[in-house]
């Protein structure tokens, strides 16, 4: 089950894409993809829907970010040693949190704004993890969309909005 939202910027519908590559609207079971819609118990009910049964989207929507309403976008820099050469910076000994700007996430065809006074773009592979059920000591993370970052100054740029597109998420797979 692969979901997405679909649709004008502002105006996503959720959906997912079945087997053979239909979308199909899925705005009668689930209001949008938000946090509580990749819950397990939210994940395990759409599950048990057919999707030949969901009303298939005609033409080519555009597809949007997979999630919305997200509370935090937190990042980590320089997480493997290569990135950390390329960038000529020394390997961090523990991790380096930031954070992006909620508006950073976009859909995987969308246009890419290049943040004023940028000079340069750069291209990254980011995967993200949604959790869906917070509790106080943990949270169950249910699904790993894959992000792409295209920003540019490293420090500045990933905060930018609409430099991060999302790939199509295929949770439960």
């Amino acid at each position: 089950m692969k979901l997405v939202r679909y649709g004008a910027i502002g105006q996503e519908k959720p959906g997912l894409i079945d087997k053979s590559g239909q979308l199909r609207d899925l705005s009668d079971h689930v209001k949008d993809l938000n946090g509580e819609a990749y819950a397990p118990a939210a994940l395990a009910k759409l599950a048990t829907l057919d999707p030949a049964k969901l009303p298939a989207v005609s033409g080519k929507p555009r597809i949007g970010a997979p999630v919305t309403g997200i509370s935090k976008f937190v990042a980590i820099g320089l997480n493997y040693v290569d990135h950390a050469k390329e960038t000529g910076a020394q390997i961090p000994t523990e991790p380096i949190f930031f954070l992006k700007a909620n508006t950073a996430l976009s859909g995987p065809s969308d246009p890419v704004q290049k943040p004023r006074g940028s000079t340069k773009l750069d291209w990254e592979v980011e995967i993200a993890a949604i959790i869906g059920t917070p509790s106080p000591a943990t949270a169950s993370v249910t699904t790993y969309p894959s992000a792409i970052s295209r920003s540019s100054v490293w420090v500045n740029g990933p905060r930018a909005s609409r430099t991060t597109p999302s790939v199509r998420s295929d949770p439960g797979s």
